[in-house]
């Protein structure tokens, strides 16, 4: 065995190893990489199992073949072909800014488009190529000599990325906020000495009216339209009627009778249209979401699944407007529990819609209250937590720490779904790093996940759709508080033309 011959083995062996552990934790992180590939911006959004699994059995086959001393030329061309699609991925990552774990030696995570990443792949290119160089033909079967063998490579590498391109060239431009809505409102509402807002979640509005559950300061806020303050009920930590412990979301009925989630009571008080204190009802809390119903009911979604029904613990419950229960569904796995969201919405069929975080998926229950479909959502906007939640939390504490994690830079987290004429309004909440504040983009489903607006940066997070979509942001630094609420209506022409 002559020196070149020992090199291009051992460097065989090497790749063959590397490429068969690669593959092979594919498949063992099977739903990580099936995330990675729908969300890797260069192949086609509508990427499919198959697509996945004969990825892998490429990447597998490939290892394989290495360790077969007479294809070496075969299996170190097809490496090679492999690496320079993964390099030119990772430029085209780099390019357009977007940051993911990279799938192409999935047991070493990297981050896509970084340095080390592209390193790696030049790292493993030279190696491949060097085996081409240094193999000697007359052993080698399938390929005879180095010039076919290069001409063979040159071919590939020049067919390689016309479909890749092609998907780049045929993208639409981006669609900008005011390409598909129009500025109708605004209004700025400041707090004061008196009646200063200390934070802002789950803003309602009606049509004269403007709703603000001050959760920190416990505190429900009613305005005008022109940010004249008509009424504070509460303002201090108590379990009194009229009196509120963290109210985290309201929701009014067609009788104008308002619903206050009282979180850290663990109930519901209902105050008449006069606004007047009228009863409350306990929940087995803390209770993260209400939504009112097209039935006029109240659904209630919780942190963990708390609520007794026939598949045991389940997440959600209805309501009437004295409390009584009318149903509780969805029990999903204990693994799950930490995947969902406050994003929840009804739609003008009485669906329910509920947010899955870490899979970026929609759960459809139909008006009988069953599983009618999970929606898996398929954006480039989308940037997938990966495996860094805990999975199956023991305690409150884990269930705030995944909290914690959501909150960390460099991935999206679905913060609002609404749900409108056969369409899936999602809002995903991100910062590019700590030092930033966040920004919110919009994307438009249709009820099969496809995007069909996707990346609409919005002037604030949509915390509520009328007539009207209305768009919050909430200024803490300023004295006391300020809140800016922007109403735009949606124009549908876009929807369709997409």
């Amino acid at each position: 065995m002559t020196e070149r011959t020992r090199i291009t083995q051992i460097l065989a062996y090497l790749l063959g190893m590397i490429f068969l552990i690669s593959g092979l934790s594919k498949i063992v992180n099977l739903y990580e990489f099936k995330n990675l590939i729908k969300n890797y911006k260069f192949l086609p959004q509508n990427a499919t199992l198959e697509l996945i699994f004969l990825l892998i059995a490429v990447e597998i086959i490939v290892g394989i073949i290495f360790f077969v001393r007479r294809f070496h030329g075969l299996a170190a061309t097809a490496s090679a072909v492999l690496l320079i699609m993964f390099i030119i991925f990772s430029i085209y990552a780099r390019s357009y800014n977007i940051k993911i774990d990279c799938g192409c030696i999935s047991f070493i995570h990297l981050q896509m488009g970084g340095i080390m990443h592209f390193i790696q792949n030049i790292a493993l290119l030279i190696m491949s190529l060097g085996i081409i160089l240094l193999r000697d033909s007359r052993k080698n079967i399938g390929i005879k000599g180095k010039k076919n063998t290069f001409f063979s490579l040159l071919i590939m590498l020049l067919l390689l990325p016309v479909p890749a391109f092609s998907n780049i060239t045929s993208r639409k431009k981006p669609l900008s906020f005011k390409d598909i809505f129009s500025f109708d409102e605004e209004t700025i509402i400041k707090g004061d000495d008196i009646n200063p807002i200390f934070s802002c979640y789950n803003i309602h509005i009606s049509e004269d009216k403007i709703f603000i559950p001050d959760y920190l300061g416990h505190a429900i806020y009613i305005y005008k339209k022109n940010g004249e303050l008509l009424k504070k009920i509460g303002g201090e930590i108590s379990d009194n009627p009229g009196h509120f412990n963290m109210p985290y979301g309201i929701v009014i009925d067609k009788n104008k009778f308002l619903y206050v989630n009282d979180r850290g009571n663990n109930r519901i008080q209902i105050f008449d249209p006069s606004l007047k204190f009228h009863g409350e009802f306990s929940v087995k809390g803390p209770v993260e979401t209400i939504i009112l119903s097209l039935r006029g009911n109240i659904i209630l979604v919780n942190v963990v699944p708390t609520f007794p029904g026939k598949g045991g613990l389940c997440l959600i419950k209805e309501v009437n407007c004295d409390g009584k229960s009318i149903n509780a569904f969805y029990s999903p796995p204990k693994k799950r529990y930490a995947m969902y969201s406050w994003a929840v919405a009804s739609d003008e069929k009485d669906r329910i819609y509920i947010s899955n975080i870490l899979e970026n998926e929609i759960s459809i229950f139909n008006s009988n209250r069953r599983l009618w479909k999970n929606v898996a959502l398929s954006s480039p906007t989308i940037l997938p937590i990966g495996n860094k939640l805990k999975s199956n939390p023991k305690s409150f504490s884990e269930l705030w720490d995944n909290r914690k994690i959501l909150d960390l830079p460099g991935f999206t987290k679905i913060s609002r779904i609404y749900a409108q004429d056969e369409h899936i309004f999602v809002l995903f909440k991100m910062r590019k790093n700590e030092k930033e504040n966040y920004f919110y983009l919009l994307d438009v489903f249709d009820m099969e996940g496809k995007a069909v607006i996707c990346g609409i940066e919005t002037p604030g997070e949509l915390c509520c759709i009328t007539d009207k979509f209305y768009f919050m942001s909430f200024n803490s630094q300023k004295e006391y508080g300020s809140v800016k609420i922007t109403g735009a209506r949606l124009r549908y022409d876009t929807l369709i033309k997409r």
